[in-house]
């Protein structure tokens, strides 16, 4: 019997900033991408719970990780790490990096829940990288998580979206990195 894909529960969703990158074999990885303007470079990678950015400058390293709290992750480098009941907001300047993040996990009900992956499906194609997973079982859709960046001469945005059809959830970030 085949097992089925299945997101960790919203409510068990950590948030964790690191000054240094964070191995990627560390990760189930589905979608990746890289990204590059004058000033910076960055990898974004989309996982099971959520999402890893890694943001690069000048030999100096940010690494955000949106991730189930069960997820093993080294305490080296560790600047932040909150779970994310609700909503949280988050800034810092880790190795010459302004960063600010806003996070929030949202519970809707079905109709609702329908419409915004409806719209995420659509969003897909247009995004820096998004990923549509399987459903846990026939009868779910599957999550779609959905990751678009805006980068100016000082500074990249990333808007974030991931769905959790189990619990009719969406988590919402966005995350400024300025240089």
């Amino acid at each position: 019997m085949k097992l089925e894909f299945a997101r960790p529960d919203a409510s068990q969703l950590v948030f964790q900033v690191f000054e240094r990158s964070v191995h990627p074999e560390l990760f189930d990885i589905y979608a990746e991408t890289h990204i590059a303007a004058p000033g910076f470079e960055g990898v974004v990678r989309i996982c099971r719970a959520g999402h890893v950015v890694e943001f690069r400058r000048e030999g100096r390293h940010l690494t955000e990780v949106v991730a189930s709290r069960d997820q093993q992750l080294p305490r080296r480098g560790r600047c932040a790490s909150q779970l994310l009941h609700g909503g949280r907001d988050f800034d810092c300047e880790v190795n010459g990096i302004a960063y600010c993040c806003s996070a929030h996990v949202e519970h809707v009900d079905a109709e609702v829940f329908s419409e915004l992956q409806d719209e995420l499906s659509v969003d897909a194609s247009r995004a820096l990288v998004s990923y549509r997973f399987p459903g846990a079982n026939r009868l779910q859709p599957g999550p779609v998580s959905v990751i678009q960046a805006e980068a100016t001469e000082s500074c990249l945005v990333l808007h974030a979206f991931h769905t959790f059809p189990e619990n009719r959830a969406i988590l919402r970030t966005q995350s400024l990195f300025e240089y």
